[in-house]
């Protein structure tokens, strides 16, 4: 009866013992990871951005709860041309922060950037196999970017509309 309670406190004792070790490499991990994004924030803002990629990939190795890494990894692959790693990078800031309007807009931007590039590449296939659907799609994106536009310009005119007329030559100093 005693080996039996005693082989418990045992068992007690090791899972309190890795309990607390647990914690206490959390808590170095994530003061480690507030270490690096010091040095990263030096090296993003000072144009030196693989070191910086590098760094922002360290902390979130170490901590992957760090929504600004993320949104600067997406910063940081999108200004290589690595389309697919910022947006996965963006998703991951948005999954931490789903109001992050920057990576929204950002992860739509690499969207476009990387659909460009898609387009690029398949008319380049086409003009060569297929003229004539390279005719056809000119045609589908000249519809597509005038439709774009219009939504562009609709919406700089609402923005005009709640704006104060300043360019009628009236002030009014009520």
């Amino acid at each position: 009866m005693h080996s039996g309670l005693r082989l418990t406190a045992l068992a007690l004792a090791v899972l309190l013992l890795n309990g607390c070790a647990a914690i206490h490499d959390d808590r170095r991990d994530r003061m480690e990871a507030l270490r690096l994004e010091a040095h990263a924030m030096h090296a993003y803002h000072g144009d030196r951005d693989e070191e910086a990629l590098a760094l922002y990939l360290e902390i979130v190795e170490l901590d992957s709860t760090r929504q600004r890494a993320w949104y600067r990894i997406g910063n940081l692959k999108a200004r290589a041309r690595d389309f697919r790693g910022a947006m996965g990078a963006y998703e991951n800031a948005l999954a931490l922060d789903p109001e992050h309007a920057y990576a929204r807009h950002n992860l739509a931007l690499v969207h476009i950037r990387y659909g460009a590039l898609l387009l690029e590449q398949g008319r380049e296939a086409m003009e060569e196999s297929d003229p004539d659907a390279l005719v056809r799609s000119d045609e589908f994106l000249a519809f597509l970017l005038g439709s774009l536009i219009g939504t562009v310009d609709t919406a700089a005119e609402s923005r005009d509309d709640e704006r104060p007329d300043t360019d009628s030559g009236n002030s009014r100093d009520d």
